[in-house]
């Protein structure tokens, strides 16, 4: 057999020239055409193929799909070899004549078009076979395509039939016939006729009933249901001889009948999404069933007699109403996948390790609260998902890592024994002079210890505090300044309390904006970092105050946190209803686009009222540090949720745990390696378990657990740890003080300090000027000044690197530039300067003549976060690539310009709320969007990962108004960019100024990269990083490139980074082959994640181009 010869664009670029020449042209015909057997010409844009295709004299296949083709050559009728031909997703109105004279064609494929009819000619395709037309505009089937002699299979689905011709019964040859999603509201006799007839699909019509002739189908396998509102199967379904697969889902059936185990041939069944309480014993009898879909259903239990059946590989009872697992499950000799998804479970079986031939378990959306050890007995488990379950063991910090980490956790648990541990942190929050430090140190010492106000707290001072009943805490005491505000997340673990204190003898009860602001904005702060944390308001001081003023303040604190939950409350129903008329008003004018975008505001209100789903005490403590009255109340509340949230841990895990933990109480060194700590893990292992461990590959099962164990200590909040980081994942922050002491370092509200320090370097006095004045109005500090700040903390070098990359990987700062005394660091959180006046002819207020601009306005109706504006201009600098320098930035904001383009980012405040803006000029439509876009999902990004609590409501401002200078621009609902729709009107009103405007001025119109592909990208970013090849990336670059997915000057900017590697001597081809960039490749994928959908397509498309399609299978993988 001949080799097979693919073409593509090339191919068809010698066609093109092919037909300028002159006719009597003697010059031969190109190889790469008359030797292509597969035309690929996917995706192009191609509006014509030119009648020069017949020198394809060896074409097989042609793949024209996704293209504008409204007609084909006549010449095309001369491809005597063509068998494949596929026309998907074009814009024909009818079949071209030219096909119907194809001499061997075999499969046509024409889904996607306008055609409404066939013509008759299409009878002479005497060697088709397969004929696809579904998603086209056919009221009725052809009855030309009744004379075709051999075709096999026939695809209608996505029409508007509402019946079938009498004449079908005529196509003898037909063995699968798709009509889903069409109008059909019966069977007819005529289908059931059909005597070759192995699958048909009749999904998504307006079925309700099957004829009792369904039975003459004696050949079907396969028929399809679902979707229809069909109420009973009957009988005639059931003596079906040869049925292997039926599909019944969503439907309306509330029984099965007992002849259903009379389809002895069936292997599949799928049930799912109907109203079924109760599934017969006799289904039970079914003798080849493998695979059974029962979902969504109303079932609670099980037929007994299910453990007969022994065939089951894969049994689906999600979305239903078990309490409990039946038992007769854990007889099913050969079951490999349970699906108990979305189910009433609160706790799993021992037995379960009885279905030793398990593969996959689902417990996902359930109220398990502990699995059980025997889990991990299952030898052959490859896939268990527990997500959405209120499970303590394992802790969170293995679930989240997946099946390995719960594996090896239940593993310890069975080898060792367990321990319940009820160690949990602590946070003081609250205004400086608030009482947080005498209160952390009077709980510790149960005496009274006061704080001198030259003792106060700057960013965190940290400790323990143990009680009675083996219950302890981790202790934050946070300083009150504002600048100290941004070391709170990194701080604040997921599972802790926080304590709000106020000064109860300052605390004015009549003032509004005190309860903001010693109250109100610490409640935003955690909520919208963590809307899970528990906090407890605690008033200091009540020994300086009466009885009755203290239940004055605690009932107007009270007062206060109603009304803001009604203030709240009722701003979400005016939104709403304010949104709702304005989607009436479009209704008229069908402009779907908008409408869509305001529904999807609509549906985001629900998470924008934020006192309401918190989780504050409703008793308000009132205690002193100085007689300790009070106090009784708290430590019992504390010492209660400490026991609720207690964990088992296996022993071995325990006494890892407090090795490390211990540690931190002898301050011996600043951080641990990570050697030093699998040492320590594989010290706290028991001789048994080495043993074990050894058969199984000793080492990587030290540093797993060693991985799992430091994980959940990070969840503890017991120490500060980076894996993902390949700087930052061998430095552990055991002792969280070294990293208290950087920040006071750097975020020092004592400029005296920093003078002291200026004192010591070894530079002239106008360079000391000069460093001051970059510190404290710039916000710039060069690495030579941290390493002087840092020097009295004793950090080494190592650890002075270790600790300069994670104020990057925090983004609290972005690195300015390279210089002979290191590099120099610019902190936007410590920036003084107003807006210079040059702005004002950078950035003019009115837009300039022929300029577009595009602006996405984000309000924070309770404020703007501390941190987040400053984040957001630190990640902004990382895709400016070669732009990095023509930024300016300011207190409020910061300018760029781009060459081509300007952007402007600012943070203002208004009469009711804080807006971050973020505003593009330039001539280019789509290069406005790019940019807006990038900066978008900057912002999206940081809040979903930061402030995932924190309301915000987005809007985009007309770009006419803003160009006509209107007070009151309209503004559209900013969730247009979260995903654009493939085509959208060609004109939108604009409310403000009664003109219909351009839909590109506020639809990007490019179809955003989705939410699960930038997870994935996220997630296995290390492993990309580490694993795409060189090769392999300059490949991805060139194609991107090409795509026009990047610009030349990101690729120059990824090019700018350090590629390991370039300065070794060559190692032979094959090991030049497998070396890896990381920081180009991080550099690449970072401007990927700003990108749209098709750069995420591109990415995976080149990986398996490049033989590293591992690597593509676990970005796409679900």
């Amino acid at each position: 057999m001949a080799a097979e010869v693919k073409g593509g664009v090339e191919v068809l670029d010698i066609l093109l020239e092919l037909e300028r020449r002159p006719a009597d042209d003697p010059t031969p015909v190109p190889d790469p055409v008359t030797q292509c057997t597969e035309l690929e010409l996917k995706n192009r844009d191609i509006q014509f193929i030119p009648s020069t295709i017949d020198r394809c004299t060896n074409l097989k296949k042609i793949n024209l799909e996704h293209n504008k083709l409204k007609t084909l050559p006549r010449s095309m009728f001369k491809l005597k070899n063509l068998t494949h031909l596929n026309l998907s997703f074009n814009q024909f109105t009818e079949l071209p004549a030219t096909v119907c004279a194809l001499p061997h064609i075999e499969n046509l494929k024409l889904p996607n078009n306008k055609i409404s009819s066939l013509p008759p000619d299409i009878s002479k395709m005497t060697t088709l076979k397969s004929l696809d037309l579904g998603w086209n505009r056919f009221t009725e089937l052809p009855t030309s395509v009744f004379a075709l002699p051999h075709i096999e299979n026939m695809n209608l689905r996505g029409n508007k039939l509402s019946s079938l011709p009498t004449d079908i019964s005529k196509v003898t040859t037909l063995k699968s016939l798709k009509l889903g999603w069409n109008q059909i509201t019966e069977i007819p006799v005529s289908i059931c006729d059909l005597p070759h007839i192995e699958h048909l699909k009749l999904p998504y019509n307006k079925l309700s009933s099957l004829p009792p002739y369904i039975s003459k189908m004696t050949s079907l396998k396969s028929l399809n249901l679902g979707g229809n509102q069909i109420t009973e199967l009957p009988a005639s379904v059931c003596a079906l001889p040869h049925i292997e697969n039926l599909n019944l889902w969503g439907n309306k059936l509330s029984s099965l009948p007992p002849d259903v185990c009379k389809m002895t041939s069936l292997k599949f069944l799928n049930l799912r999404g109907n109203q079924i309480k109760e599934l017969p014993a006799s289904l039970c009898a079914l003798p080849r069933i493998e695979n059974l879909k029962a979902g969504g259903n109303k079932l609670s239990s099980l037929p007994s007699d299910v453990r007969k059946m022994s065939t089951l590989k894969s049994l689906n009872i999600g979305f239903n109403q078990f309490a409990e697992l039946p038992a007769s499950v854990f007889a099913l000799p050969h079951i490999e996948h349970l699906d108990l998804r979305y189910n009433k479970l609160s706790s799993l079986p021992s037995d379960i390790s009885n279905v030793t031939t398990l593969k996959s378990l689902n417990l996902s959306h359930n109220n398990i609260a502990c699995l059980p050890h025997q889990l991990s007995s299952l030898p052959l488990l490859e896939n268990l998902v527990v997500d959405a379950n209120p499970i303590q063991q394992p802790p969170y910090s293995v679930c989240r890592k997946g099946k390995d980490a719960i594996l090896r956790y239940l593993t310890e648990l069975r080898e060792s024994k367990a321990v319940q541990s009820c160690r949990l942190q602590l946070n003081f929050l609250g205004e400086t002079e608030s009482g947080k430090t005498s209160l952390a140190r009077s709980l510790r010492h149960r005496i009274p210890m006061l704080t001198e106000l030259a003792d106060r707290t700057r960013v965190v001072e940290q400790s323990e505090w143990e009680i009675e009943g083996g219950i302890s805490f981790n202790i934050n005491d946070f300083g009150g300044h504002d600048v100290y505000r941004v070391g709170h997340s990194i701080f604040i673990s997921q599972n802790s309390i926080v304590l709000v204190t106020f000064d109860l003898s300052t605390y004015d009860p009549c003032s509004r904006s005190h309860f903001r602001r010693h109250i109100g904005i610490w409640i935003d702060m955690v909520h919208s970092h963590n809307p899970d944390v528990k906090i407890a308001l605690v008033g200091t001081h009540v020994d300086k105050i009466d009885e009755a003023t203290g239940e004055n303040v605690r009932a107007s604190i009270q007062k206060s946190i109603a009304d803001e939950r009604r203030k709240r409350q009722e701003w979400c129903h005016k939104q709403n209803r304010d949104l709702k008329e304005r989607i009436q008003a479009l209704q008229k004018d069908k402009t779907k686009v908008l409408i869509t975008a305001y529904r999807k505001k609509i549906e985001s209100l629900d998470n924008a009222s934020g006192y309401e789903k918190s989780k504050i005490h409703p008793h308000i403590f009132m205690l002193s540090s100085k007689t300790q009255a009070g106090f009784r109340p708290l430590t019992d509340y504390l010492a209660t949720q400490a026991r609720e949230s207690s964990i088992t841990l296996p022993k071995t895990w325990h006494k890892a745990a407090m090795t490390i933990c211990s540690k931190r109480e002898k301050k011996t060194e600043n951080t641990l390696g990570g050697d030093i700590v699998k040492q320590e893990i594989k010290n706290s292992v028991s001789v048994r378990n080495v043993a074990l461990y050894f058969m199984k590959k000793l080492r990587q099962q030290t540093d797993d657990i060693a991985n799992d164990i430091l994980a959940f200590l990070v969840s503890r909040g017991d120490i500060i740890w980076y894996p993902n980081n390949p700087i930052l994942r061998n430095t552990i922050f055991h002792r969280q003080e070294v990293l208290a002491d950087l920040l006071k370092a750097v975020l020092n509200h004592d400029k005296g300090e920093f003078k002291e320090i200026l004192g010591q370097m070894s530079v002239s006095e106008p360079m000391a000027e000069r460093i001051r004045e970059d510190f404290s109005m710039r916000g710039i500090v060069s690495e030579q000044v941290m390493e002087a700040m840092w020097k009295p903390f004793g950090v080494t070098d190592r650890e002075a690197s270790a600790m300069v990359e994670l104020m990057q990987r925090l983004e609290l700062c972005f690195k300015v530039n390279e210089g002979k005394n290191g590099a120099t660091f610019h902190f936007p959180w410590l920036l003084e300067l107003s807006r210079p006046s040059t702005m004002d002819t950078e950035w003019p207020k009115s837009v300039p003549a022929n300029t577009i601009q595009v602006t996405l306005n984000v309000y924070f109706p309770y404020g703007c976060p501390d941190g987040l504006y400053e984040k957001l201009s630190v990640r902004l600098h990382s895709t400016l690539g070669l732009y990095q320098p023509m930024r300016r930035d300011w207190r409020d904001g910061v300018f760029v310009d781009m060459g081509s383009q300007y952007m402007q980012m600012t943070r203002s405040q208004t009469d009711k709320d804080w807006v971050i803006t973020i505003a593009v000029r330039g001539q280019h439509i789509p290069d406005l969007w790019r940019t807006l876009l990038q900066n978008h999902d900057h912002l999206m990004n940081i809040l979903e990962e930061d402030w995932p609590g924190l309301p915000c409501d987005k809007y985009l401002v007309c770009p006419h108004c803003t160009s006509l200078d209107v007070d009151t621009p309209t503004l559209f609902p900013g969730e247009v960019i979260d995903q654009p729709p493939a085509t959208t009107a060609d004109l939108v009103p604009c409310w403000n100024t009664g003109k219909m405007i351009p839909a590109n001025l506020i639809c990007p119109n490019m179809p955003a990269m989705k939410p699960h592909q930038k997870h994935a990208l996220k997630q296995h970013m290390e492993l990309l990083v580490h694993n795409i090849t060189k090769p392999c990336l300059s490949y991805l670059l060139d194609m991107l490139m090409q795509e026009g997915v990047i610009t030349d000057r990101e690729k120059e900017y990824v090019h700018s980074k350090p590629s390991i590697g370039d300065t070794e001597e060559a190692k032979g081809a094959a090991a030049a082959a497998s070396e890896v960039s990381p920081e180009q490749t991080r550099t690449l994928l970072n401007i990927l994640l700003t990108k749209e959908e098709r750069a995420f397509k591109y990415l995976c498309r080149c990986l398996e181009k490049n033989g590293q399609g591992f690597l593509a299978e676990k970005l796409k993988r679900p």
